[in-house]
């Protein structure tokens, strides 16, 4: 089986001041259980719990864009890495590295549920390739050659390219599904990984997109 390409989050929480601090690192996603005894093993009389900081390996979503989304959707979005799979992976890379690229967590967690609306095809790198691709695709490659030197495929590929909701990445050529920007849904964090409420929401962001427990088994 083919290794996963690594992702993760890790959150570290801290109770207590200056030297006094207790300090725990809590890999995400984390359950109500879980969580509920890396708070117990922090906390300190008096103190109150807190977010010091997170480690990630992310495409593009940052420490900051953590910091500034409540901590539930967070370790939702732990939970919904978790299920991608490495050709998901690669197309998240992608993703990043354009101008579809995500901002917040949100639209990341929206992103794992709809990975089919982006396309990535690793064959084409330019809009040569792409103008090639095609000219294969309509079988115009069988026209005789006095016919195929007209055909230029780096312009072909332009104009295909400029007709689509696309980008070249270093990943391959990458299309997004224009309906994405359709797609309204509420995405339900398992009731066993629910931690709303377990900071104050007011100091570590409100919640953009209405999300509801799916009942515990």
């Amino acid at each position: 089986m083919e290794p996963k390409i690594p992702m993760y989050i890790s959150v570290q929480l801290e109770s207590g001041y200056g030297k006094d601090a207790k300090r725990i690192w809590l890999p995400l996603p984390a359950t109500k259980k879980q969580f509920a005894a890396a708070k117990k093993s922090v906390e300190r009389h008096g103190c109150e719990m807190v977010i010091k900081k997170y480690s990630l390996k992310i495409p593009r979503i940052s420490l900051t864009d953590l910091m500034e989304a409540p901590f539930s959707q967070v370790n939702h979005l732990a939970a919904r890495l978790d299920v991608l799979d490495n050709n998901q992976i690669i197309k998240l890379c992608a993703v990043s590295e354009s101008e579809m690229c995500f901002d917040t967590v949100e639209q990341l967690i929206k992103y794992t549920y709809n990975t089919e609306k982006y396309t990535l095809d690793i064959d084409v790198m330019s809009e040569e390739d792409l103008g090639w691709r095609e000219i294969e695709k309509l079988g115009l490659s069988k026209f005789p050659e006095i016919i195929m030197k007209y055909i230029e495929p780096h312009k072909f590929g332009l104009d295909i390219a400029e007709s689509e909701n696309s980008e070249f990445t270093s990943f391959g050529y990458l299309t997004r599904d224009p309906s994405w920007f359709d797609v309204k849904k509420k995405y339900c964090i398992p009731a066993s990984l629910d931690i709303k409420g377990a900071f104050g929401e007011e100091l570590y962001g409100e919640m953009e997109i209405e999300i509801t427990s799916e009942e515990e088994n």
